[in-house]
């Protein structure tokens, strides 16, 4: 596939403010931008969601968010400083419909799930944790309470980098993987992740069939895991 990587940062009071309002942004966030090899080999592209694909896919009421916008608007702008305009490719279409979003309510509580998904992950041969993201411990340095969200951050590069060979740009939201465990107000709790299909289809990448397998894979693999 072709060189590319992920830069993940964090705008803790950003990021808590849109968790707030919907608890399923927390599969978008941290930020992120992704580096890549364009096409033709020579030059190199940096590409990122806009604020217009957030409010989009979680269906966010604008009437609460001009601040909002405004902060990630120089958040990003911040992360690109120094960088070229030229550089900076766009997604075709700003929107995506919420559902390209997997969601299982799990019948465990909240540290159960996390244990289960991470053994889960943990039995398949080709995968790797690259890390973990408590959204609700970092709200806490704010001073700020939301309900328990936990983000595993995984993948098999093997699969992933077969999947990306044709459509370098899923590794912005799809590569690696990010499972959100989450607990709703009446204290359900919810493994939620991205269908990458729906992504590809957004981005208008090919769905290949390393892609198709992996996405399929995600849904039985978890789904048993879950299964009480």
């Amino acid at each position: 596939m072709p060189p590319s990587r992920v830069v993940i940062f964090s705008n803790a009071e950003l990021e808590t403010a849109l968790i707030r309002l919907n608890p399923l942004t927390a599969l978008d966030l941290p930020l992120r931008l992704l580096a890549y090899e364009l096409d033709n080999g020579k030059d190199n592209g940096l590409i990122y969601n806009t604020f217009d694909y957030l409010v989009s896919r979680y269906q966010l009421e604008e009437a609460v968010l001009p601040d909002l916008r405004a902060s990630y608007n120089q958040t990003m702008n911040t992360a690109l400083m120094g960088v070229s305009q030229e550089a900076v490719r766009s997604f075709e279409d700003d929107s995506m419909q919420p559902d390209g979003i997997t969601t299982l309510e799990s019948p465990y509580n909240f540290e159960e799930t996390i244990k289960r998904v991470n053994d889960a992950i943990e039995a398949q041969d080709d995968t790797v944790h690259f890390g973990t993201v408590d959204f609700q411990a970092n709200t806490r340095d704010l001073d700020i309470e939301i309900g328990p969200s936990y983000m595993i951050l995984f993948g098999g590069p093997g699969p992933g980098g077969k999947a990306m060979a044709e459509a370098t740009t899923l590794g912005l939201d799809g590569f690696c993987q990010k499972f959100l465990i989450w607990e709703d107000s009446s204290g359900r709790v919810f493994l939620s992740f991205n269908d990458l299909l729906a992504l590809a289809d957004r981005q208008g990448v090919k769905k290949n069939l390393p892609l198709r397998v992996i996405n399929r894979r995600l849904t039985k693999v978890f789904a048993e895991a879950l299964a009480n």
